[in-house]
């Protein structure tokens, strides 16, 4: 984890796997702190993929 963003009714959570920078929403009661381990499972067709470009367009 690198970055946690607390917004209230989401919790946004930035991290590094692979090489390519993620961001994940999660819910308000996430307790993740930078430098955290983040166990993530991923539901087919609950997420989207976005170019790497300046305009990053929605590629699913």
């Amino acid at each position: 984890v690198e970055v946690v963003e607390h917004m209230g009714h989401e919790t946004m959570v930035h991290f590094e796997l692979s090489g390519a920078r993620h961001v994940a929403r999660l819910g308000p009661a996430t307790q993740l702190h930078p430098g955290d381990r983040l166990p993530l499972a991923v539901r087919p067709g609950a997420f989207h993929v976005f170019a790497s470009d300046e305009a990053g367009p929605r590629l699913n």
